[in-house]
């Protein structure tokens, strides 16, 4: 059979089977007809060829690892070999589960460790007896790897080994013994590709031999050659993977990222033990084999399940994604199971998510069918340049007359908006390409988009987004004739939009052109266009002259550099700091302000003699037509009501110019949250400021919910440019979120935390209560730059900190309750540093009453938030400032605290934790010592003479972690054991003898012979309240007693001796006195807390009446112990990234406990002691994403919600009657006294005044 190959997109592969001839005999063969259109022939092979086990690979693109065994359950990455087989005992596999979930996000292989470095197999294996059969999963009648080969099977997907040459458990891995042990590598091979039950349907596509090797490992030599005789035999064409020189080699890192330029091919002789990793990321171009670089990486941080690690972030897997399989290159892509056997559901959840995304990529292929008009195309009719548009891989176009560069224009017949242009070769003829440009046609200029080196089956460009009708496409080189299967061009969802660089249509002037009027200077090939000169001569100077109305400087700044004078049109207009902390390449380090249209010379000079550099400058000369921005780019409305948000022409107003205005999908929706609006905005000649006004909808489902939604300019018309602020954030809420719900303070309020250095106005005109709070590195000390903040403490749901932002103002960290909140859209001005966003105070022009931080939906607690001059992203010498004006706490009741109200919360939080008995925790690192460690922590961190809150309350984030858990609490009846020195959690040993049962202590028969006694003493010393006064006394130390008694032996003990006092108690012997104050009188108002919180106490056992009661009347009710239910709620709450009409329930619901302690007295009942259990909400996640993409997930910045409890209800113990109570009820229940672990929640409360 001979197989043609459609691809339509990423992940829709058709293979299509045409029978051939019978060849066994071959004659002549005879020549091809020619075809009446060909006057060149076809292009013949280059270099070696991929395989076809190879090209099914670059064509699948997506692989997934799957790393499950034995270091799933010790907590380990590389075992030791040594590991118990009975710690592998998963509670839930569900490798349906696995397979399933990888079929639907796309993925078309798989690869299952079956044996990693510590040798425990996944399969019952004649060979060894550390396998699966040892352990109690199944009673170690399981198959690991027969499970995961039907899963595959029942869902069609290809499916490769991992089996690691390295065993740290076998004897015979050793020198003197290698030959037995390669022996044994061979046999476990021949039990998995030999047997038809393992694989998809029997058949494997990928056999992995991980060349990791211990530093102390013995230097086993293995027989790679019988090893891949046999595999080859086994399964035919399949894909290898080892340190040999095989089909597939490792791309030389574990980050998933291929090199660019990347050779899928290398130098069999070049692939030896110390081959370098660099050889492997880039291949050779001079390869003599075809090797695919394979990119592996973990969604997660490690290769195996840890529960303290999280999934990767969207971003960041489309990161890798471009550049991986859009470099060429598959990527391995490891899903670690959890302990229970199951993908975790934040993996699938980000799977799910990853999967989406591309979707809404490749749904529409802005160039399909568009015209190409190419340089050159052969002239044969194999080649045509409509082949590149028309949507089919097995189509292709090449240049004619054998030229190795040309190119080729696409019309796409209208402007596009668009971000991602794809490039693919033929690379079934051999990988040609080594170089490429990638043009855009903005206002009938050529401006490059991107460029790169090798091609490869797909090359991905992602650029800044962009609206453009026409692209060129240049081939700047190739090993021979290059022949292109397809040109395409997407738009990437707005989540994961690149939005770093300067605004296109902007013009570079690159050193290379400017005038250094005979002064030295001394060339480098680095920045922003390949190109730089740097000087460290006083005075020297550079100059370039350009036409335009506004220009900014780009440098390089190093920790060596120092300042340079700019001038502009021979004035002197500032002095540029270039000296930082660490070396950067492409700084913009000066703007100037607008200009006067025509000619000007920015001219820069080495002030100091210290080295200053330069790479060129960027202009803005579109003969003073300017650039459109939008005035803010966060925004706030009621929902129901309208939003106007605010265009600004900037750098320029001659002549009219239009701009398109968009809304496009948050959070929220069109149609249900707020109306689409798209509008062409004209301004005419001399205008510079516009409006749209965008209506909103008084949406009534999740109605306490904000979303969200952009506002975007787009396109211009008539020469302008789109500058740097082009896109917006809308939040939509309720009006309560707007107005009720918040609570505004100035920057000078009492509660404010601020560092040394900051300088406070008072009288300030157009200011928050006219006042103002400010620093600036000018006027700190070195220590003090190091430390530029402003702290707010508040209880709340979120807080906004507003304030200036300028020129000079500089990037800031945001830190939510001890961790960095890394910034998203909506959360306030931001600055874009190598493409990523930071909080930041900068802008182009200076502006009040702006949004700094917004940091909004955190759980109702205390919080505290620290504003801080970012001392790394700063230059620390130059005069960089903060100027913060309002502060406004967010949710019912929220409110400022000072630094002291915290602490005194925190501490009496504190308090009440020590009273928890943390022998109910597992004694594990992660448990009870970590509880231990961190409660220890946390009383340093509070009795330190400064009190970091920021690093307090990160401590206090941990231990509610630890006590959050279920898992790290004993079970039953289970006693704490020491930490198994590896693993963090031993399993049980099977067929143990039980421990011997302790003896029950009789508590109820003692106090029930007590109270008999007390009963028949009251009646012998009838009306002397004296006697009964001693009576009391006795039965209080007889009933503490035995309950502190810990064995039968001490209540025994205890019983003696009270009825031995008791019985020589005699009416006569107590002579009327005043009776002597308690030793310890209890504060009503102010209870002692219990030594274990966790372990009921005993309820009320006595009481002693104050001087002048009369009449003691003693009873002896009984207890009834009533047990209620607490039924649990069911919370459901808004998950942006879920699609619509779809619930993911989170945590199943459980029902709390109440237990009352009930005295019962005739027909008086009351209550003296309860006990709770809370209840566990039942948690649904609704789906809200209305679009095939979910955006990124907000960031960890709320305290996990584990509510305070109550003051324990001790037991009363005794009690003093207040004036004019006449009876006093003295009381002797019985009480069971039940020992079990209650996990309770804790939190921080709110202050209560």
């Amino acid at each position: 059979m001979e197989a043609k190959i459609q691809q339509k997109g990423v992940n829709e592969i058709v293979f299509e089977y045409e029978p051939i001839a019978d060849t066994a005999n071959p004659t002549t063969p005879t020549p091809p007809v020619a075809h009446p259109e060909d006057k060149e022939t076809e292009i013949g092979n280059h270099g070696p060829l991929p395989s076809e086990a190879q090209l099914d690979y670059h064509k699948e693109e997506l692989a997934a690892f799957i790393h499950y065994g034995m270091n799933t359950y010790t907590n380990s990455e590389w075992g030791n070999g040594k590991e118990d087989p009975r710690y592998f005992n998963p509670t839930n596999l569900d490798t349906d589960q696995w397979i399933r979930t990888l079929k639907e996000t796309g993925f078309k292989r798989t690869i299952m460790v079956v044996k990693h470095h510590d040798g425990f197999v996944a399969y019952p294996s004649k060979y060894t007896n550390h396998t699966v059969a040892a352990s109690p999963w199944k009673d170690g009648k399981g198959d690991l790897l027969e499970e995961v080969s039907k899963s595959a099977s029942k869902y069609d997907m290809n499916m490769g080994v991992y089996l690691s040459p390295w065993d740290a458990n076998h004897p015979k891995y050793h020198v003197a013994t290698e030959k037995e042990y390669n022996q044994y590598y061979l046999n476990q091979l021949k039990e998995i590709l030999g047997n038809p039950k393992y694989g998809n349907k029997g058949k494997f596509i990928e056999v992995w031999m991980d060349g990791a090797r211990g530093s102390g490992a013995q230097k086993v030599t293995y027989t790679f050659d019988e090893w891949f005789k046999y595999i080859k035999e086994a399964e035919g064409d399949i894909a290898i993977f080892s340190a040999q020189p095989t089909s597939v080699r490792w791309i030389g890192n574990e980050r998933g990222i291929a090199g660019d330029p990347v050779w899928h091919k290398v130098k069999r002789a070049n692939i030896t033990d110390d081959v370098k990793n660099e050889y492997l990321n880039h291949g050779d171009p001079d390869g003599d084999m075809y090797s695919v670089g394979e990119a592996d990486v973990s969604i997660r941080s490690g290769w195996f399940y840890h529960d303290n690690q999280q999934p990767k972030s969207l971003k960041e897997l489309m990161d890798i994604y471009f550049k991986s399989v859009g470099r060429g290159t598959p990527l391995l892509l490891n899903i670690p199971p959890n302990k229970e056997g199951k993908f975790a559901d934040a993996d699938v959840a980000r799977l799910k998510e990853f999967k989406a995304t591309l979707d809404q990529m490749y749904a529409t292929d802005f160039a399909k069918g568009a015209t190409v008009t190419a340089s050159s195309t052969r002239q044969n009719h194999l080649y045509k340049e409509s082949h590149l548009t028309d949507g089919k891989d097995d189509t292709s176009w090449a240049l004619s007359n054998d030229a190795t560069t040309g190119s080729f224009t696409v019309d796409l017949g209208q402007k596009r908006r668009f971000d991602v242009v794809e490039l693919k070769e033929d690379i079934a003829k051999g990988q040609r390409i080594s170089g490429f440009k990638i043009e855009v046609e903005i206002n009938g200029r050529w401006v490059t988009y991107g460029e790169g080196s090798t091609v490869g089956y797909r090359r991905l460009v992602q650029g800044k987004p962009v609206e453009a009708q026409k692209i060129r496409v240049t081939i700047t080189g190739a090993q021979a004739t290059p022949i292109l299967n397809n040109f395409s061009v997407y738009k990437t969802p707005s989540s994961i939009e690149k939005t770093d660089g300067y605004p296109l249509g902007l013009e570079y002037h690159s050193n290379t052109t400017a005038d250094t009027a005979g002064t030295t200077w001394y060339n480098e090939s680095e920045g922003v266009r390949g190109t730089s000169m740097w000087t460290n001569k006083k005075d020297a100077k550079v100059s370039y002259t350009f036409t335009g109305t506004k220009a900014y400087v780009v440098s390089t700044v190093d920790p060596g550099h120092g300042e340079m004078s700019v001038y502009v049109d021979g004035q002197k207009v500032a002095d540029v700091q270039t000296k930082n902390a660490s070396r950067k390449r492409s700084q913009k380090v000066f703007e100037t302000g607008d200009l006067a249209p025509g000619q000007h010379t920015i001219t820069l000079v080495n002030k100091t003699g210290e080295p200053i550099a330069t790479e060129g400058i960027y202009t803005l000369n579109n003969d003073s037509k300017g650039m459109f921005e939008l005035e803010s780019t966060n925004y706030e409305v009621e929902k129901g009501k309208p939003v106007t948000v605010k265009i600004k022409r900037v750098g320029g107003s001659k002549g009219a110019a239009t701009v398109r205005f968009i809304t496009e999908p948050g959070t929220g929706v069109h149609g249900k949250v707020y109306q689409d609006t798209t509008q062409d905005v004209t301004f005419e000649d001399g205008e510079t400021e516009k409006t749209v006004t965008i209506p909103t909808i008084d949406f009534t489902e999740q109605a306490d919910s904000v979303f969200d939604f952009k506002a975007k300019l787009t396109s211009v018309t008539d020469g302008a440019l789109l500058g740097f602020a082009t896109d917006a954030t809308i939040q939509v809420m309720k009006a309560e979120l707007l107005i009720k719900d918040q609570t505004s303070y100035d920057d000078q309020a009492s509660q404010l935390d601020y560092s040394p250095g900051w300088h406070h106005e008072t009288n300030s005109a157009d200011k928050y209560q006219k006042t103002e709070s400010w620093a600036s590195f000018g006027r700190l000390t070195d220590e003090q730059k190091k430390k530029t903040t402003v702290t707010a403490y508040f209880y709340g749901t979120g807080l906004d900190i507003k304030g200036y932002v300028d020129p000079n103002h500089g990037i800031y960290k945001v830190f939510l309750d001890g961790k960095e909140v890394p910034y998203q859209d909506g959360m306030g001005n931001a600055s874009t540093i190598d493409g990523k966003k930071y909080f930041s105070g900068r802008a182009a022009q200076r502006q009040g009453n702006q949004t700094l931080v917004s940091l909004k939906g955190l759980d109702e607690n205390l919080h505290v938030v620290t504003l801080q001059l970012d001392p790394d992203r700063n230059d620390l010498s130059r005069n960089i400032g903060i100027q913060v004006d309002q502060f406004i706490t967010r949710g019912e009741g929220s409110e400022l605290y000072s630094k002291a109200d915290i602490i005194q919360s925190i501490s009496k939080w504190k308090d009440d934790l020590s009273n928890f008995d943390p022998a109910g925790l597992k004694n594990t690192a992660t448990a009870r010592q970590a509880f231990q460690a961190n409660l220890e922590k946390l009383r340093n961190q509070l009795s330190a003479d400064a009190v970091d809150v920021q690093e307090v309350m990160l401590t206090v984030s941990a231990l509610q972690d630890i006590l959050s858990k279920d898992d790290n609490y004993q079970r039953g009846q289970e006693e704490p054991s020491p930490e198994q020195p590896e693993h963090p959690e031993e399993p049980s040993k099977p067929e143990q003898p039980a421990e011997p049962k302790q003896p029950e202590i009789e508590y109820n028969k003692a106090m029930a012979s007590l109270t008999e006694a007390i009963e028949k003493k009251v009646g012998e010393l009838g009306s002397n309240n004296e006697a009964k006064k001693k009576l009391i006394e006795l039965a209080n130390q007889a009933i503490a007693a035995i309950q502190e008694a810990k064995t039968q032996e001490e209540v025994n003990k205890a019983l003696e001796s009270a009825l031995e006092q008791i019985s020589k108690l005699e009416a006569a012997q107590v002579q009327p006195e005043k009776p002597a104050e308690p030793k310890n009188p209890t504060q009503p108002e102010n209870p002692v807390q219990p030594e274990k919180p966790a372990q009921p106490e005993k309820p009320i056992t006595s009481s002693s009446p104050e001087e002048g009661v009369k009449n003691l009347v003693f009873t002896l009710p009984s207890l009834e112990i009533v047990n209620k239910p607490v039924p649990f709620k069911t919370i459901r709450r808004e998950n942006a990234l879920l699609d619509k009409g779809k619930e993911k329930v989170l945590s199943e619901g459980k029902d709390g406990l109440l237990v009352e302690y009930v005295e019962v007295d005739g027909d008086n009942r009351k209550v003296v002691q309860t006990e709770t259990t809370p209840a566990q909400d039942r948690v649904i996640e609704v789906g809200t994403k209305q679009s095939s993409v979910g955006t990124e997930e907000p960031p960890v910045v709320t305290l996990p919600e584990h509510p305070l409890p109550a003051q324990p209800e001790k037991p009363i113990t005794s009690s003093s009657p207040e004036e004019g109570v006449k009876d006093l009820v003295f009381t002797l229940p019985s009480l069971e006294i039940v020992n079990k672990v209650v996990p309770s929640r804790l939190s921080v409360a709110k202050m209560p005044y």
